[in-house]
C-alpha cells in the first residue's frame, strides 16, 4: 500500500516528501517502523536529529478506489520517532 509522507522542519517549512510503500498493517502498530525502513527521501538517521515533523496521509488514488477502506492522516512530532524500540540509545528532544 502506498501512503504519502511529508517532512517539515521545526520552523514549519516543508522539507521533503514522497510516497512510501508499506505492508498493510494497523495504523497505530508499526507505521513509524515502516516509515523508517521503507522511505527513500531522507538519509538514514534523520529521526535522531529531533527537528522533523512527519505528516502521513492517504494518496488520492487510494481514496478514489471504491474498495479502499483505510483513511488516514496523522502528524508525528520529532520525539515520536525517537521512542521506537529499534533505537536503543537515549536521545533527548524538545518538542
Amino acid at each position: 500500500m502506498l501512503i504519502q509522507i511529508d517532512w517539515y522542519k521545526d520552523t514549519g517549512k516543508w522539507y521533503s516528501g514522497g510516497r512510501v510503500e508499506i505492508d498493510p498493517l494497523p495504523w497505530e502498530d508499526g507505521i513509524r517502523e515502516a516509515i523508517l525502513e521503507n522511505q527513500r527521501e531522507l538519509v538514514k538517521g534523520w529521526e535522531k536529529r529531533c527537528h522533523y515533523y512527519v505528516v502521513v496521509s492517504d494518496i488520492p488514488e487510494s481514496e478514489a478506489d471504491p474498495n479502499y477502506r483505510m483513511t488516514y492522516s496523522r502528524l508525528y512530532k520529532p520525539a515520536d520517532f525517537l521512542n521506537l524500540e529499534k533505537e536503543k540509545r537515549k536521545i533527548i528532544c524538545k518538542g
